[in-house]
């Protein structure tokens, strides 16, 4: 982490990031750019699209006038059809990889890894893995997302921070450590006549600590005199009642990638989504045509101008015709016919298409169709496992810094020393399985490999080691019982036996 002079009075340049400038100043410059950019829009775009806000919905009908400038066809349909697949593969790879909540394997062997495991237990809760699991969701939708890690008194607390909040300044041309960082947020706020209106916060991350500013219209930024400049953590002293300012050793803003490019996946299927909502709002605007709307075609009939004409048929509905020089006259509208099965066939290839580039699965497969065995579903997963394996590989070493601050709070809390202890993440995939072919291997492994790997493997099991905890428990009882039974058998002998000391009555 770098130390910025951020004091608005200091005279003098600092030279921490290679320019002539002030480090406040340096920070103004980037802000305004990362703002209008490339990266930016596209994580907000990702934001939009989840949300259903595409780009179908600015669609209008047009045609080109005399002029060759576009003009809206108000009186046709114009539906807005969103079929929000992206949507869907975000969410399906999001639960496909943080559905369940993770668990960690430790050394079990150790008591201080026994301890370790059950205060992961206690820090990893559900509430963390909602957290988590929003944080992964962010990640897959935008490419990266932010974990920022601080304390509540005595307590852990973990905030996620979406991609398009955070501008991080990175020390390593690989992105794997930051020398510092801006969370960018808006809040509505009352100004004194009791208007809402947006104000714009700047927050800086350095190794000082969290200084907050005011993002102004002319592209300055203030200090925040609500909220001034703070330090990362604050603890009591045992000899006094003052908070003492302390900061961690490392960024307490953890990144959580998708992919080693930080790219939304967006990126993959954003032509292929615009495609089907068009496909989908061209059959409907279709099928909605009738002869109220669509084109007429007149016979022997002078008098009114057109649009006159249009009018007064949807107003009443009625059309007079007449015969003109002998020929009838008569009114045809100039139908076009509307085949669902051909729009059908482009949907279910785009839908198809968009599955493919985004890596996800297919949960309508014919390969599951009756029966599968696991062979069948394991090659339905196929593309979706290596979506995940890709971003195992990103959230582990995200997961090993966090871990730091974990073993550090719960040094802090006299809870224990963990800080040399190693602890593996193991992500709980949730997937499709044939509970019966997988729990028949694993009774046939018996033997060959340790049962803690035969629990690992279990389909009814999260949480290996707390069902071994559980057997050796139960086996413990079970015991117990043995000996209590044999116990009492021993000391009960029919006349002339043998009692349970070995002599005779």
């Amino acid at each position: 982490m770098k130390l910025l002079n951020l004091d608005i009075a200091a005279p003098g340049v600092r030279t921490d990031f290679g320019g002539r400038v002030t480090d406040l100043r340096f920070l103004e410059l980037e802000i305004a750019a990362w703002l209008k950019g490339k990266t930016r829009r596209q994580q907000r775009t990702a934001e939009r699209y989840y949300e259903g806000k595409q780009d179908i919905l600015r669609a209008k009908r047009e045609l080109i006038d005399e002029n060759g400038n576009p003009q809206e066809l108000k009186f046709l349909p114009n539906n807005h059809i969103i079929d929000n697949q992206y949507a869907k593969m975000v969410d399906q790879i999001t639960n496909f990889e943080m559905g369940q909540p993770i668990t960690f394997d430790t050394n079990m062997k150790d008591e201080n890894g026994k301890k370790y495991a059950q205060a992961l237990a206690k820090v990893f809760d559900k509430r963390t893995h909602r957290t988590l699991q929003r944080v992964t969701k962010h990640a897959v939708n935008e490419g990266i997302s932010w974990l920022y890690v601080w304390k509540d008194a005595d307590e852990l607390r973990l905030s996620l921070f979406p991609a398009s909040e955070i501008l991080p300044f990175w020390s390593d041309a690989d992105h794997t450590e930051l020398d510092c960082a801006v969370h960018f947020y808006d809040v509505i706020e009352y100004d004194d006549h009791e208007k809402k209106k947006t104000v714009h916060h700047a927050e800086v991350l350095d190794a000082a600590g969290v200084h907050r500013f005011i993002w102004t219209k002319g592209g300055r930024l203030i200090p925040d005199v609500d909220t001034p400049a703070m330090p990362y953590l604050t603890v009591t002293d045992d000899s006094s009642a003052d908070a003492l300012p302390y900061n961690w050793e490392r960024m307490p803003l953890i990144p959580f990638k998708a992919n080693d490019k930080e790219q939304p996946l967006l990126l993959k299927c954003k032509q292929l989504q615009d495609a089907l909502n068009t496909i989908m709002t061209i059959f409907m605007n279709r099928t909605e045509e009738d002869a109220y709307n669509t084109v007429i075609i007149l016979k022997n009939y002078d008098g009114e101008n057109v649009g006159k004409f249009r009018r007064n048929m949807l107003a009443s509905g009625v059309v007079k015709v007449r015969t003109v020089d002998g020929a009838d006259g008569g009114i045809d509208t100039l139908a076009i016919d509307v085949n669902p099965e051909n729009f059908e066939l482009i949907a279910k290839l785009l839908k198809k298409a968009i599955i493919e580039n985004c890596g996800g699965f297919d949960v309508k497969d014919e390969r599951m169709n009756g029966n599968p065995n696991q062979m069948n579903i394991q090659s339905m997963y196929a593309d979706i496992e290596i979506t995940a394996n890709g971003l195992e590989t990103e959230f582990s070493a995200s997961f090993e810094e966090l871990l730091w601050f974990v073993a550090m709070h719960l040094k802090q809390t006299n809870v224990g020393d963990f800080e040399n202890e190693k602890a593996d993440v193991i992500f709980n995939r949730d997937m499709m399985v044939n509970e019966s072919e997988v729990i028949d291997n694993c009774q046939k492994s018996g033997g060959l490999i340790s049962n803690e790997t035969i629990l690992k493997n279990h389909p009814w099991i999260d949480d290996p080691q707390a069902e071994m905890e559980r057997l050796e428990t139960e086996q413990n009882e079970a015991a117990q019982q043995n000996d209590a039974y044999r116990g009492a058998f021993e000391q009960q002998s029919p006349a002339g036996g043998v009692t349970g000391d070995g002599g005779e009555e």
